[in-house]
C-alpha cells in the first residue's frame, strides 16, 4: 500500500457545488454531477458552468429536508457520443430516476431505473450504486457496500439493460475501517477506482471519513491490483483525467464546499 501526494485546485472550487459525487472526462469536456441537485456541471476555461433542467422539482433549503428528497445522483456514465447521463443511487424508492442530458439540443431526457433496481435488488442487499462506466458492449456500475458488505461491480448489458453478472471486490482496510467504492473510471484501457473508508452503519446516513485511497482493478475479473491511499482525510467522490493528471472531486457531506485536488 503506498501513499499519493495531493495537491489542492482551490481555483476549481465553486460556491454551487457542495456535494459533488462524480466526475468525466469525455468528448473532450469535463461533467461534474452533486447528489443533491438537478444541474450538471461543465468545466469551461477552468471555470464551471451549469446545465439545469428545466422541470426540476424545488427543492428544499433545510439539509435535512434536503436529504429526504434528494436526487442523490452519484455517478456520470457517457450514453452516447452527444449523451451523458446522471445516475442514482437507488438506496432509497425516490432515487431512481435518471437525466439525461443531449450535448447537440441542451435538453434533458428522464430515464426511470426502478426495474433495473428492482432486479438488483434481488442479487445485492445494500443498494447504493456510486460510480459508473461505458464500455463497448457494456455499462459497469460500482456498488458501495458498508460495513461486512463488500463492494461490486454489476455489468450490464447496453442493449437491454439488463444484469449479466456481478464482481464482489475488496478494497482493503485503512484505519481498521472498510474501504468501500465511490467512483470508477478508465484511462488507457485500464480500470481505476476509488474508495472511502466512512463509519457509518448503513448506507444512508453520513459518518466520519477516516480516509480515501486510489485503486487499479483488473479488466478481465476486477480484482485489485494496486491500492494507494491519499495523504489527505477526505470523501473522494469524482475521478476522471485532467491536464495530463488525476482530477479529485470531495464531497464534504454538508461541512462546506466541494474541494478538487489532483495528483
Amino acid at each position: 500500500m503506498k501513499t499519493i501526494k495531493l495537491k489542492h485546485q482551490s481555483h476549481l472550487s465553486h460556491p454551487k457545488i457542495h456535494a459533488a459525487s462524480s466526475l468525466l472526462n469525455t468528448e473532450s469536456r469535463i461533467f461534474l454531477c452533486s447528489d443533491d441537485q438537478y444541474t450538471l456541471f461543465e468545466l469551461h476555461e477552468n471555470k464551471w458552468k451549469s446545465h439545469s433542467w428545466d422541470n426540476a422539482p424545488t427543492l428544499p433549503i433545510n439539509s435535512i429536508e434536503l436529504k429526504k428528497v434528494k436526487p442523490d445522483f452519484e455517478c456520470l456514465l457517457k450514453i452516447s457520443k452527444n449523451e451523458i447521463g446522471l445516475i442514482p443511487s437507488g438506496s432509497k424508492d425516490n432515487r431512481s430516476l435518471a437525466l439525461i442530458l443531449n450535448f447537440l439540443s441542451q435538453e434533458f431526457r428522464t430515464l426511470n431505473l426502478k426495474s433495473f433496481f428492482s432486479e438488483l435488488s434481488m442479487k445485492i442487499q445494500k443498494i447504493n450504486i456510486e460510480g459508473a462506466l461505458s464500455l463497448e458492449s457494456e455499462y459497469l456500475f460500482l456498488n458501495r457496500g458498508i460495513g461486512e458488505f463488500k463492494s461490486s461491480i454489476i455489468r450490464v448489458d447496453r442493449d437491454s439493460f439488463k444484469i449479466k453478472n456481478i464482481h464482489e471486490i475488496d478494497f482493503g482496510l485503512t484505519d481498521n475501517l472498510h474501504l468501500h467504492g465511490s467512483e470508477l473510471s478508465i484511462h488507457n484501457n485500464k480500470l481505476f477506482a476509488l474508495a472511502v473508508a466512512e463509519n457509518a452503519s448503513n448506507s444512508y446516513e453520513d459518518g466520519k471519513i477516516h480516509g480515501s485511497g486510489f485503486f487499479k482493478l483488473s479488466m478481465d475479473n476486477f480484482e485489485v491490483e494496486e491500492i494507494f491511499i491519499f495523504d489527505h482525510i477526505i470523501k473522494a467522490e469524482g475521478l476522471c483525467r485532467y491536464q495530463d493528471e488525476w482530477l479529485i472531486a470531495t464531497d464534504p457531506d454538508g461541512e462546506g464546499i466541494s474541494q478538487f485536488y489532483s495528483f
